[in-house]
Protein backbone atom coordinates (compact mmCIF):
# COMPACT_ATOMS: atom_id res chain seq x y z
CA UNK A 1 0.00 0.00 0.00
CA UNK A 2 1.33 2.86 -1.20
CA UNK A 3 1.53 6.54 0.86
CA UNK A 4 -1.12 8.19 -1.06
CA UNK A 5 -3.81 5.47 -0.19
CA UNK A 6 -2.43 5.94 3.30
CA UNK A 7 -3.47 9.63 3.13
CA UNK A 8 -6.73 8.74 1.32
CA UNK A 9 -7.62 6.01 4.55
CA UNK A 10 -6.40 8.74 6.89
CA UNK A 11 -8.26 12.04 5.35
CA UNK A 12 -10.74 14.00 7.26
CA UNK A 13 -13.55 13.13 5.35
CA UNK A 14 -12.91 9.56 6.02
CA UNK A 15 -11.68 9.46 10.17
CA UNK A 16 -15.03 11.88 10.01
CA UNK A 17 -17.25 9.06 8.34
CA UNK A 18 -15.52 6.33 10.55
CA UNK A 19 -16.07 8.28 13.86
CA UNK A 20 -19.97 9.01 13.23
CA UNK A 21 -20.21 4.84 12.60
CA UNK A 22 -18.07 4.12 15.87
CA UNK A 23 -19.91 6.14 17.89
CA UNK A 24 -23.06 4.70 16.77
CA UNK A 25 -21.72 1.08 17.41
CA UNK A 26 -20.89 2.09 20.99
CA UNK A 27 -24.07 3.64 21.63
CA UNK A 28 -25.60 1.02 20.66
CA UNK A 29 -23.47 -1.45 22.32
CA UNK A 30 -24.22 0.75 25.29
CA UNK A 31 -27.83 0.68 25.45
CA UNK A 32 -27.90 -3.32 24.96
CA UNK A 33 -25.11 -3.52 27.81
CA UNK A 34 -27.17 -1.08 29.76
CA UNK A 35 -30.76 -3.29 29.49
CA UNK A 36 -29.11 -6.53 30.54
CA UNK A 37 -27.80 -5.04 33.68
CA UNK A 38 -31.00 -3.63 34.07
CA UNK A 39 -33.04 -7.23 33.89
CA UNK A 40 -30.57 -8.41 35.53
CA UNK A 41 -30.78 -6.72 38.50
CA UNK A 42 -34.77 -6.33 38.17
CA UNK A 43 -34.23 -10.26 38.67
CA UNK A 44 -32.23 -10.54 41.31
CA UNK A 45 -34.17 -8.11 43.30
CA UNK A 46 -37.31 -10.70 42.52
CA UNK A 47 -35.16 -13.44 44.48
CA UNK A 48 -34.00 -11.44 46.68
CA UNK A 49 -37.72 -10.35 47.69
CA UNK A 50 -38.86 -13.77 47.61
CA UNK A 51 -36.02 -15.34 49.84
CA UNK A 52 -36.62 -12.35 51.95
CA UNK A 53 -40.30 -13.32 52.26
CA UNK A 54 -39.18 -17.14 52.98
CA UNK A 55 -36.68 -16.08 55.53
CA UNK A 56 -39.21 -13.43 57.36
CA UNK A 57 -42.39 -15.87 56.66
CA UNK A 58 -44.68 -13.61 56.34
CA UNK A 59 -48.47 -14.61 57.11
CA UNK A 60 -51.19 -13.37 55.52
CA UNK A 61 -53.74 -14.55 58.04
CA UNK A 62 -52.52 -11.92 60.19
CA UNK A 63 -53.47 -8.90 58.40
CA UNK A 64 -57.49 -10.84 58.50
CA UNK A 65 -59.29 -9.56 61.36
CA UNK A 66 -60.61 -12.78 63.34
CA UNK A 67 -63.84 -11.98 65.58
CA UNK A 68 -63.41 -16.02 67.08
CA UNK A 69 -61.76 -16.12 70.13
CA UNK A 70 -59.22 -18.79 69.03
CA UNK A 71 -58.55 -20.73 65.60
CA UNK A 72 -55.85 -23.22 64.55
CA UNK A 73 -55.33 -22.87 60.32
CA UNK A 74 -53.44 -26.16 59.91
CA UNK A 75 -51.90 -27.53 56.10
CA UNK A 76 -52.51 -30.79 56.40
CA UNK A 77 -50.59 -31.69 52.77
CA UNK A 78 -47.24 -30.53 54.58
CA UNK A 79 -48.44 -31.33 58.16
CA UNK A 80 -47.22 -27.72 59.64
CA UNK A 81 -48.84 -25.23 61.36
CA UNK A 82 -50.32 -22.12 59.30
CA UNK A 83 -51.72 -20.26 62.14
CA UNK A 84 -52.92 -19.83 65.64
CA UNK A 85 -54.40 -17.91 67.28
CA UNK A 86 -54.93 -18.73 70.95
CA UNK A 87 -54.77 -22.42 70.49
CA UNK A 88 -54.29 -23.61 73.87
CA UNK A 89 -57.18 -21.59 74.94
CA UNK A 90 -59.56 -24.06 76.40
CA UNK A 91 -63.23 -23.40 74.76
CA UNK A 92 -66.36 -25.70 74.67
CA UNK A 93 -66.27 -26.96 71.35
CA UNK A 94 -69.43 -29.03 70.90
CA UNK A 95 -69.44 -30.23 67.25
CA UNK A 96 -65.85 -31.78 68.42
CA UNK A 97 -66.70 -33.15 71.22
CA UNK A 98 -69.49 -35.14 69.10
CA UNK A 99 -66.57 -35.78 66.50
CA UNK A 100 -64.35 -37.66 69.74
CA UNK A 101 -67.82 -39.29 70.88
CA UNK A 102 -67.98 -40.65 67.45
CA UNK A 103 -64.17 -41.38 67.66
CA UNK A 104 -64.69 -43.87 70.85
CA UNK A 105 -67.99 -44.87 69.96
CA UNK A 106 -66.80 -46.57 66.76
CA UNK A 107 -63.53 -48.43 69.19
CA UNK A 108 -66.62 -50.04 70.73
CA UNK A 109 -69.60 -50.75 68.80
CA UNK A 110 -70.24 -53.14 66.27
CA UNK A 111 -71.47 -50.96 62.95
CA UNK A 112 -74.66 -53.13 63.00
CA UNK A 113 -75.14 -53.22 66.71
CA UNK A 114 -78.70 -52.30 67.56
CA UNK A 115 -79.91 -48.99 69.12
CA UNK A 116 -82.95 -48.27 71.23
CA UNK A 117 -84.04 -44.65 71.58
CA UNK A 118 -85.12 -44.08 74.88
CA UNK A 119 -86.90 -41.19 76.90
CA UNK A 120 -83.21 -40.28 78.69
CA UNK A 121 -81.51 -40.32 75.56
CA UNK A 122 -83.68 -37.46 74.28
CA UNK A 123 -83.26 -35.32 77.71
CA UNK A 124 -80.75 -33.01 76.22
CA UNK A 125 -80.62 -29.29 74.57
CA UNK A 126 -82.18 -29.37 71.61
CA UNK A 127 -84.30 -31.99 69.38
CA UNK A 128 -83.00 -34.05 66.80
CA UNK A 129 -86.81 -35.80 65.82
CA UNK A 130 -85.99 -39.10 67.50
CA UNK A 131 -88.90 -40.89 68.73
CA UNK A 132 -88.88 -43.22 71.86
CA UNK A 133 -88.52 -46.68 71.02
CA UNK A 134 -87.09 -45.97 67.69
CA UNK A 135 -84.23 -48.86 66.52
CA UNK A 136 -81.27 -47.50 64.73
CA UNK A 137 -78.17 -49.21 63.81
CA UNK A 138 -74.57 -47.87 65.51
CA UNK A 139 -73.34 -46.96 61.49
CA UNK A 140 -76.41 -44.77 61.57
CA UNK A 141 -76.67 -43.18 64.53
CA UNK A 142 -72.95 -42.30 64.41
CA UNK A 143 -73.29 -40.76 61.42
CA UNK A 144 -76.33 -38.53 61.67
CA UNK A 145 -74.96 -37.48 65.05
CA UNK A 146 -72.27 -36.05 62.94
CA UNK A 147 -74.09 -34.37 60.39
CA UNK A 148 -76.27 -33.04 62.03
CA UNK A 149 -74.37 -32.40 65.39
CA UNK A 150 -77.15 -34.27 67.21
CA UNK A 151 -77.01 -34.50 71.42
CA UNK A 152 -79.35 -36.67 71.42
CA UNK A 153 -77.86 -39.34 69.26
CA UNK A 154 -74.39 -38.33 70.68
CA UNK A 155 -76.02 -38.95 74.53
CA UNK A 156 -77.35 -42.76 72.89
CA UNK A 157 -73.82 -44.02 71.55
CA UNK A 158 -72.22 -42.44 74.99
CA UNK A 159 -74.57 -44.56 76.84
CA UNK A 160 -74.57 -47.34 75.32
CA UNK A 161 -71.07 -48.17 74.44
CA UNK A 162 -70.49 -46.85 78.49
CA UNK A 163 -72.42 -49.49 79.72
CA UNK A 164 -70.23 -52.42 77.87
CA UNK A 165 -67.72 -51.84 80.83
CA UNK A 166 -70.87 -51.86 83.42
CA UNK A 167 -71.97 -55.71 84.14
CA UNK A 168 -74.26 -55.17 86.28
CA UNK A 169 -75.73 -51.12 86.47
CA UNK A 170 -75.68 -50.35 90.38
CA UNK A 171 -77.41 -47.45 91.01
CA UNK A 172 -74.38 -45.12 91.52
CA UNK A 173 -72.86 -45.72 87.98
CA UNK A 174 -73.45 -43.55 85.21
CA UNK A 175 -72.70 -45.43 81.50
CA UNK A 176 -71.98 -41.80 79.84
CA UNK A 177 -69.44 -41.19 82.69
CA UNK A 178 -67.80 -44.62 81.67
CA UNK A 179 -68.07 -43.10 78.48
CA UNK A 180 -66.72 -39.78 79.14
CA UNK A 181 -63.66 -41.27 81.02
CA UNK A 182 -62.75 -43.77 77.56
CA UNK A 183 -63.19 -40.22 76.09
CA UNK A 184 -61.01 -38.29 78.26
CA UNK A 185 -58.44 -41.24 77.87
CA UNK A 186 -58.27 -40.83 74.11
CA UNK A 187 -57.83 -37.49 74.36
CA UNK A 188 -54.30 -38.35 76.00
CA UNK A 189 -53.31 -40.75 73.82
CA UNK A 190 -53.45 -38.60 70.91
CA UNK A 191 -52.31 -35.83 72.37
CA UNK A 192 -55.16 -33.61 72.98
CA UNK A 193 -53.18 -32.53 75.97
CA UNK A 194 -55.23 -29.08 76.46
CA UNK A 195 -58.80 -31.22 76.18
CA UNK A 196 -60.99 -32.21 78.92
CA UNK A 197 -64.74 -33.81 78.37
CA UNK A 198 -67.36 -33.46 81.24
CA UNK A 199 -70.77 -34.52 81.77
CA UNK A 200 -73.63 -32.64 83.50
CA UNK A 201 -76.15 -35.11 82.31
CA UNK A 202 -78.17 -36.54 85.36
CA UNK A 203 -78.77 -40.27 84.78
CA UNK A 204 -81.59 -41.92 86.62
CA UNK A 205 -82.39 -45.70 86.26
Amino acid sequence: MNSNNLKKIFSIENRTRYFVHAVFCLAVLSVAIFSLLVVGNKSLDKKNELAALETKKINFFESIEIKGKAVVVYDAANGKEIFSKNPDEALPLASLTKVLTAVVASGKLDDNQQIKITKEYLSTEGDSKFVVGDMWRAKDLRDFTLLTSSNDGALALAAVAGSINIPKLAESENPEMEFVKEMNAVASKIGLVHSRFYTNTVWTL
